[in-house]
């Protein structure tokens, strides 16, 4: 199983050099979706994540954690 990490795709689109703003518009969504979606208050679906890797030239898988890579990391949040 595999898990969606927003900072990957934070980490990717600033590589990109592209805005989340112009990638909202290019995507049809609002701002604050794209947004929310950088700061986990949504999760994206599937097909959003698609396009987003498209426009900027990554792999869609480029965005998730493995099952030991968020365990690891939700155990750093949670012993915060």
């Amino acid at each position: 199983m595999i898990y969606f990490n927003n900072t990957k795709l934070k980490k990717k689109i600033k590589e990109s050099g592209m805005k989340s703003n112009f990638l909202a518009s290019k995507l049809g969504l609002a701002t604050i979706t794209m947004s929310f979606y950088l700061t986990v208050r949504r999760q994206p679906k599937k097909e959003t994540l698609k396009q987003i890797a498209k426009l900027i030239h990554c792999k869609l898988g480029d965005f998730y954690d493995s099952k030991e890579e968020w365990e690891e990391r939700t155990e750093h949040t949670n012993n915060s």
